[in-house]
């Protein structure tokens, strides 16, 4: 790259950068119009996060490339370590070895990537432990990788030194770089290079550590297929580590290996790369203390928005497996207190409600009980447990149109539980919606929850459905199920009344009559 690529992208940077600002402008306008639509809404989001993005990456772009410019002005200001010319009719053998050494690193990376080694972990782990992998996942994880390994291909093609002149090729070596036909790489405290690609220079400028590990490893001669080259082995950031080949007539080889000696990582920032540039190029500080402040943050956010929630939710998990422990043991009050504990330190558990809720209903303790299974409803409003419990609760207060309309929702959480019919029933029969109650009567007869009571309750129903004949068989069910049941018979001796059998009639009132005597 020279000075005249630099003042290109300079231009094109502050084009885009326009561009972007006026995009994010209109984007922020489309959100605050119209907001309320909710295509305009994401439309607006995304598009002012894209082109914030494109702006600070246009700014960013321009900034570097200014900068950069600066410094290869410097460099052509540094005196020369080494200057020679070599053969156009030579340059393709010259690349042809090149290529070949970046075909032997490019099988090196590929057989070494840490990403096809962590695929292979991936995918023995899942065949070891049994666990289920999706094959489209492998399918896409290996297309991905041959995409990956096919862009890497081309970039070493890129990478290569190219010229498009016909004479003779001149290269200049300096402590801080080297030129070959005016396209000059850096390694200084700004690395980028002509034989390789734009993001990566980006990359080693915003990133790399310090200044200083953007440097030479090592310079040396190296001769290859009757070919000599001046290769420059040197970290365009931490992560990447690049030879430049330099060819080099096999004349000039012992002057050369003189001078490179010149070359190295203590030489480069201590002289002339101080020259080259007195300007520090701050960027990476800047975007290492943002990202270290937005970490920090991220990481405060999480302590408090999930890590305490999450270590809450462990305690009160432990104090409520206490508290069920006391219970089963029947150390009730040990048990309140336990889930006392537990909702006090993590208010997000509906058990923890529901039990207290049962420990205050078994002490006849309504109001409080019903208090506390409306706070479970609270947290989780299709709690089975908490809408059965807070039902009977409502049973025993005789509120029966709320139990009602509660059982309803009840039902339509757990359809299959048939266990709130009997209330159910008992509830409409109270109320004189008789036809409801015998349904629900019904139901409960049906789930083979039969009793003298139940089957007494069927025939109430249908005697004042009219239904006397019926009537009597689920009263005689129930006075054959508790012979001592006095409402049975007195039930049974008024429908035989209503039937005309008077015999009947008077044999049951007077055995209902005598058990009711009895038991007063």
């Amino acid at each position: 790259m020279n000075v005249t690529s630099c003042s290109r992208y300079q231009t094109i940077a502050s084009a885009w950068l326009k561009i972007f600002g006026a995009t994010s402008v209109l984007c922020m306008v489309l959100l605050i119009l119209y907001s309320d639509y909710e295509w305009a809404l994401m439309a607006g989001i995304i598009g002012t996060i894209i082109s914030l993005v494109g702006v600070l990456t246009s700014w960013l772009f321009k900034k570097y490339y200014f900068v950069y410019e600066e410094a290869l002005l410097a460099f052509e200001k540094l005196p020369a370590l080494a200057s020679w010319s070599v053969p156009h009719l030579n340059w393709s053998d010259y690349q042809h070895i090149e290529k070949e050494h970046r075909k032997r690193e490019y099988t090196k990376y590929f057989l070494w990537s840490p990403v096809l080694i962590a695929f292979i972990g991936v995918m023995i782990w899942s065949e070891v432990d049994d666990l289920p992998f999706d094959s489209n996942l492998i399918w896409w994880g290996v297309g991905a990788y041959a995409v990956v390994m096919i862009v890497l291909y081309f970039q070493m093609g890129q990478s290569l030194n190219k010229t498009s002149q016909t004479g003779e090729h001149t290269i200049i070596l300096k402590s801080v770089g080297a030129s070959v036909d005016g396209n000059i790489t850096y390694w200084g405290k700004l690395t980028a290079s002509a034989h390789d690609s734009l993001a990566k220079s980006i990359q080693a400028l915003l990133f790399a550590k310090t200044d200083e590990e953007r440097k030479v490893n090592r310079t040396y001669v190296h001769e290859e297929g009757g070919l000599a080259y001046v290769v420059v082995d040197y970290y365009m950031d931490e992560n990447h580590r690049l030879d430049l080949f330099l060819p080099l007539p096999k004349e000039m080889m012992d002057e050369v290996t003189e001078k490179i000696g010149l070359v190295n990582s203590d030489y480069i920032g201590e002289q002339d790369a101080v020259q080259a540039s007195d300007k520090r190029y701050n960027t990476k500080k800047y975007l290492k203390w943002l990202v270290l402040g937005v970490g920090v943050v991220s990481a405060l956010f999480w302590v408090v928005d999930q890590g305490l929630p999450i270590y809450q939710q462990w305690q009160a998990e432990r104090y409520f497996d206490e508290g069920v422990t006391f219970y089963n043991n029947g150390q009730y009050t040990e048990a309140l207190e336990k889930y006392q504990a537990c909702i006090s330190v993590y208010d997000q558990m509906p058990e923890a409600y529901v039990n207290i809720g049962t420990i205050y209903m078994n002490r006849d303790s309504l109001d409080s009980a019903l208090h506390y299974y409306n706070l479970a409803l609270d947290k989780k409003p299709d709690f089975s447990l908490a809408l059965y419990n807070k039902g009977v609760v409502l049973y025993s207060q005789n509120d029966y149109r709320a139990m009602v309309n509660l059982f309803y929702t009840y039902e339509k959480v757990t359809p299959e539980n048939h266990d709130h019919d009997l209330m159910m029933g008992d509830a409409f029969y109270s109320l004189n919606l008789v036809d409801s109650a015998y349904i629900y009567y019904y139901r409960a007869a049906q789930e083979n929850k039969r009793s003298s009571s139940l089957s007494y309750m069927l025939g109430r129903t249908l005697i004042d459905k009219g239904n006397l004949t019926e009537a009597v068989s689920y009263l005689e069910e129930a006075i054959q199920l508790d012979s001592t049941f006095a409402d049975g018979y007195l039930s049974l001796s008024e429908v035989h009344q209503k039937l005309g059998n008077v015999a009947l009639a008077d044999l049951n009132y007077a055995k209902g009559v005598r058990l009711q005597t009895a038991s007063n």
